[in-house]
């Protein structure tokens, strides 16, 4: 090879007139190499560690309803003779319906129309709107007019009490929450506490 074709490595860096670049790129690679190693010696992270975050769902208005009935039931439940202490799950099927006032209007045009060769066109024209009935509250509030609220439908009753065991007082709290909530049997269920 002639003399003038080999080059050392120096001499690509640009000799003395750009070491301090040839230094800056060197180091940049070792650093991008050390930063790799790193990334793939790391032990694993243990997946049990990791928590996953709280999430808050905001409460609804059939939570709300639920909680409602499970408070008013375990106080009136808890009174019975021998239930001792109570706790009540109540599961809803559907939250509270309401039917709203509807002003419809409805339209219809009849065109009859007959040409000079003597033919006949009829024309039918139907329009329909519907608006809620508004009523203006306090503080210039519109709120729809109710005609009917229909309750919600419960799923399911669930009662938990220290007096479940006895027989006589099972079925005296079966009795009482179909009473209070106008259920078929099938659809409550009373345990007896665990015994701690």
């Amino acid at each position: 090879m002639p003399e003038n074709q080999t080059k050392s490595l120096w001499e690509l860096l640009g000799g003395k007139q750009k070491y301090s670049t040839g230094l800056l790129l060197l180091a940049l690679c070792l650093g991008l190499l050390l930063f790799a190693l790193n990334y793939l010696v790391q032990p694993p992270k243990d997946p049990q560690v990791a928590t996953p975050p709280e999430v808050h769902f905001p409460e609804t208005e059939i939570s709300r309803t639920e909680k409602m009935l499970e408070q008013r039931l375990e106080h009136i439940l808890s009174q019975i003779a021998g239930a001792g202490a109570v706790d009540v799950s109540v599961f809803l099927a559907t939250g509270t319906r309401y039917e709203y006032a509807i002003n419809a209007s409805v339209n219809k045009r009849v065109i009859d129309e007959k040409d000079q060769a003597g033919g006949v066109r009829l024309t039918t024209e139907d329009n329909s709107s519907d608006e809620y009935v508004l009523i203006r509250g306090y503080q210039a509030e519109e709120k729809p007019v109710v005609v009917q609220e229909n309750s919600p439908r419960i799923q399911g009753v669930l009662v938990v009490a220290d007096g479940a065991r006895d027989a006589r007082v099972k079925t005296q709290l079966l009795q009482a929450v179909q009473v209070a909530l106008g259920l078929e049997p099938h659809r409550i269920q009373v345990l007896a506490r665990e015994v701690r």
